[in-house]
């Protein structure tokens, strides 16, 4: 249990104090904890943060896409957004206009709401699908769902392991369904030779937080389909305020470098509006794409040393599977809500950070409208009994220790 939890327990309003906020720095300048997040930055992108001056002949946008295309090695379209979720925004405002008759989007229902917001946002349905083992969407509930009004699907492959995306692309294309990809949280990721990201008829990307490559915000669309009238739509993008650009870089190194604590997601907010990329977000990206194959490589060290320890407990759980699994994040996947209470409380104890992750978007209040009916098993049985494991590139060797010693302390009890 966090010392948040605790205190919010006797008096919720003094968590959001800037007394508590202060003795909560000092509290973990003593007994420092390991945070879930963290930006791999180094010197270069303070600087470029601190000492960016806004011009709007800045070239850094046009700068990050061209290397963007080069990198990837994308033939068709490049957009860059504010963030990933505006990149999912335009694919579908355009597709609409293209397809009238068609009004239904598939999404998981295992998601964050930046993939449900978009769909509503451009007056189309949203419908959710379930989830399979390695917690993507499952092809099964999608075979189910796939009639001759739905639009578009969207395909992330979550937490950096791949979902089926091959047999998904077979499913859609029988029906004219277009997939987009999400790989917000897959950059980098390769299977057979190509870029999670190729198969689909269109892709998005995310650089916002707890990404494989962060700024403050941001996102970028590609496509190999209906490109000039993507390009027509971006034109509606508009340059986001400096102001706020600022205002979310100093959060995060308030936050994630200084120790000091607050909500930051409000902070964040901002980026999910209908906005083209900031170069300030751009220059960050293109200091940070220099860093992506390091990223990865710690990424799944980590993750490689957390496993064989978790695999050594003897609690029952299970874990992504796949060959390409990049773990951008690592998701302990619990059979019991026992042993998911034990592990994560011996890690908390431990003063380290976990991620729940998510709710089924099917269960919330703000999708009640398209969901009254819905039944989507796996997702509901399952997702109490996730979290993730800090597993961030820039963990130093000390942190590492002490999260495989949290992990190793809960082996050998039964449960």
């Amino acid at each position: 249990m966090s010392i948040r939890s605790i205190v919010s327990g006797y008096c919720p309003r003094f968590t959001n104090s800037v007394v508590y906020r202060f003795l909560a720095f000092i509290y973990g300048l003593i007994v420092p904890r390991v945070n879930f997040m963290k930006p791999y930055w180094s010197r270069t992108e303070f600087f470029c943060g601190l000492f960016y001056s806004d011009r709007k002949s800045d070239r850094f946008v046009d700068m990050l896409t061209e290397r963007f295309r080069q990198k990837f090695d994308i033939t068709g379209v490049v957009i860059p957004t504010s963030s990933g979720g505006t990149a999912f925004e335009l694919a579908l405002k355009v597709l609409k206009n293209i397809h009238p008759t068609r009004k239904r989007v598939i999404i998981p229902t295992y998601g964050c709401r930046a993939t449900f917001d978009p769909i509503v946002n451009a007056g189309l349905v949203p419908v959710f699908a379930d989830i399979d083992k390695n917690l993507n969407i499952s092809v099964e509930s999608v075979r189910y769902h796939m009639t001759d009004d739905v639009l578009a699907m969207l395909v992330p492959h979550l937490c950096g392991c791949k979902a089926e995306i091959e047999e998904l692309v077979s499913i859609a294309k029988q029906k004219h369904v277009v997939v987009i990809e999400d790989v917000c949280q897959s950059l980098g990721g390769t299977d057979s030779g190509l870029f999670l990201g190729k198969r689909g008829d269109m892709t998005i990307f995310s650089f916002g937080r707890g990404k494989n490559l962060m700024a403050t915000a941001g996102g970028m669309l590609t496509s190999n389909i209906y490109m000039e009238d993507l390009l027509n739509e971006a034109q509606k993008l508009t340059r986001e305020d400096i102001r706020i650009v600022r205002r979310r870089f100093r959060k995060i190194v308030l936050r994630d470098f200084i120790g000091f604590e607050f909500r930051i997601e409000r902070f964040l907010m901002s980026s999910r509006e209908y906005k083209a990329l900031h170069p300030l977000d751009a220059k960050l990206m293109c200091v940070q794409l220099d860093k992506l194959e390091e990223v990865l490589e710690k990424r799944k060290a980590n993750a490689k040393r957390i496993i064989e320890v978790l695999r050594k407990t003897g609690l029952r759980v299970a874990l992504q599977e796949g060959e390409a699994h990049i773990y951008t994040r690592l998701s302990v996947i619990f059979e019991y809500p026992q042993d998911c209470r034990r592990l994560e409380e011996a890690l908390h104890a431990a003063r380290v950070v976990t991620d729940d992750m998510y709710s089924p978007l099917h269960l919330k209040p703000f999708a009640a409208e398209f969901s009254s009916n819905v039944v989507l098993p796996y997702s509901e049985r399952i997702y109490k009994n996730i979290f993730n494991v800090p597993v961030r590139p820039n963990l130093s060797e000390k942190q590492l220790d002490k999260i495989v010693k949290a992990i190793g302390n809960v082996g050998g009890e039964k449960s």
